[in-house]
Protein backbone atom coordinates (compact mmCIF):
# COMPACT_ATOMS: atom_id res chain seq x y z
CA UNK A 1 0.00 0.00 0.00
CA UNK A 2 1.50 3.29 -1.04
CA UNK A 3 0.89 6.54 1.29
CA UNK A 4 1.15 10.26 0.00
CA UNK A 5 1.54 12.54 1.82
CA UNK A 6 2.84 16.34 1.25
CA UNK A 7 6.14 15.79 0.67
CA UNK A 8 6.63 12.35 -0.04
CA UNK A 9 5.67 8.89 -0.82
CA UNK A 10 5.82 6.29 1.38
CA UNK A 11 5.64 2.11 0.35
CA UNK A 12 6.91 -1.20 1.73
CA UNK A 13 8.40 -3.81 -0.50
CA UNK A 14 10.71 -6.96 0.44
CA UNK A 15 10.53 -6.29 4.05
CA UNK A 16 11.74 -2.49 3.45
CA UNK A 17 10.18 0.95 3.28
CA UNK A 18 10.71 3.25 0.16
CA UNK A 19 10.41 6.48 0.80
CA UNK A 20 10.44 9.06 -2.12
CA UNK A 21 10.72 12.66 -1.77
CA UNK A 22 8.66 14.81 -4.02
CA UNK A 23 10.01 16.78 -6.30
CA UNK A 24 12.14 20.24 -6.06
CA UNK A 25 11.45 19.96 -2.59
CA UNK A 26 13.23 22.26 0.00
CA UNK A 27 13.39 20.31 3.45
CA UNK A 28 13.55 22.64 6.66
CA UNK A 29 13.44 21.68 10.49
CA UNK A 30 9.89 21.85 10.41
CA UNK A 31 9.29 19.73 7.49
CA UNK A 32 11.57 16.87 8.50
CA UNK A 33 9.37 17.07 11.53
CA UNK A 34 6.77 16.28 9.81
CA UNK A 35 7.91 13.78 7.41
CA UNK A 36 9.44 11.51 10.10
CA UNK A 37 6.05 11.95 12.00
CA UNK A 38 4.47 10.70 9.25
CA UNK A 39 6.98 7.86 8.81
CA UNK A 40 6.42 6.77 12.22
CA UNK A 41 3.08 6.71 11.92
CA UNK A 42 3.16 4.62 8.55
CA UNK A 43 5.51 2.10 10.32
CA UNK A 44 3.22 1.89 13.56
CA UNK A 45 5.61 0.64 15.75
CA UNK A 46 8.00 -1.41 13.50
CA UNK A 47 11.52 -0.51 12.68
CA UNK A 48 12.76 -1.44 9.03
CA UNK A 49 15.17 -0.40 7.02
CA UNK A 50 14.70 2.08 4.66
CA UNK A 51 15.68 3.31 1.09
CA UNK A 52 15.25 7.22 0.99
CA UNK A 53 15.17 8.73 -2.40
CA UNK A 54 16.49 12.00 -2.11
CA UNK A 55 17.01 12.55 -5.85
CA UNK A 56 14.27 15.33 -5.88
CA UNK A 57 15.69 16.74 -2.77
CA UNK A 58 16.18 20.71 -4.11
CA UNK A 59 17.78 21.56 -0.52
CA UNK A 60 17.92 20.80 2.56
CA UNK A 61 18.99 23.10 5.70
CA UNK A 62 20.97 22.69 8.74
CA UNK A 63 18.25 22.08 11.23
CA UNK A 64 16.73 19.38 9.11
CA UNK A 65 19.98 17.60 8.35
CA UNK A 66 20.51 17.67 12.32
CA UNK A 67 16.99 16.67 12.86
CA UNK A 68 16.95 13.35 10.10
CA UNK A 69 20.35 12.28 11.53
CA UNK A 70 19.97 11.92 14.97
CA UNK A 71 15.45 12.26 16.29
CA UNK A 72 14.63 11.20 12.82
CA UNK A 73 16.49 7.71 12.99
CA UNK A 74 14.00 6.46 15.63
CA UNK A 75 12.63 2.93 14.03
CA UNK A 76 15.48 3.04 11.29
CA UNK A 77 17.60 0.04 11.04
CA UNK A 78 19.57 1.35 8.45
CA UNK A 79 19.31 3.76 5.88
CA UNK A 80 20.07 3.48 1.86
CA UNK A 81 20.24 7.05 0.18
CA UNK A 82 19.12 7.06 -3.36
CA UNK A 83 21.45 10.07 -5.13
CA UNK A 84 21.51 11.02 -8.73
CA UNK A 85 24.42 13.19 -9.45
CA UNK A 86 28.12 12.71 -8.09
CA UNK A 87 28.12 15.80 -6.65
CA UNK A 88 25.20 14.93 -4.36
CA UNK A 89 27.10 11.50 -3.68
CA UNK A 90 30.44 13.37 -2.34
CA UNK A 91 28.31 16.17 -0.27
CA UNK A 92 25.97 13.43 1.17
CA UNK A 93 29.31 11.03 1.69
CA UNK A 94 30.77 14.08 3.59
CA UNK A 95 27.55 14.94 5.51
CA UNK A 96 27.04 10.99 6.56
CA UNK A 97 30.60 11.32 8.28
CA UNK A 98 30.63 14.35 9.69
CA UNK A 99 27.27 13.96 11.13
CA UNK A 100 27.87 10.55 12.69
CA UNK A 101 24.22 9.03 12.55
CA UNK A 102 23.30 6.49 15.03
CA UNK A 103 22.55 4.08 12.66
CA UNK A 104 24.11 2.63 9.15
CA UNK A 105 23.93 4.93 6.43
CA UNK A 106 25.09 4.52 3.07
CA UNK A 107 24.59 6.98 -0.67
CA UNK A 108 23.96 4.26 -3.27
CA UNK A 109 23.96 5.52 -7.19
CA UNK A 110 21.18 2.89 -8.14
CA UNK A 111 18.37 1.30 -6.82
CA UNK A 112 20.07 -1.87 -6.93
CA UNK A 113 23.26 -0.72 -4.74
CA UNK A 114 20.90 0.41 -1.99
CA UNK A 115 19.03 -3.00 -1.78
CA UNK A 116 22.18 -4.86 -1.55
CA UNK A 117 23.25 -2.57 1.00
CA UNK A 118 20.10 -3.15 3.11
CA UNK A 119 19.69 -6.40 2.96
CA UNK A 120 22.40 -6.85 5.31
CA UNK A 121 20.63 -5.40 7.92
CA UNK A 122 17.06 -6.36 7.29
CA UNK A 123 16.90 -9.05 9.63
CA UNK A 124 19.28 -7.59 12.35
Amino acid sequence: MQHQTKHAEFWFAHDLLFIKYKQDISITGAIALQIVKDRIQIQKGLAYCICCDVRGVKRIDKPARNYLAYEGAALCKAVAFLVDYPLSQMLSDFYIRTSRPPIPMKICMTMEEALTYLELYKYV
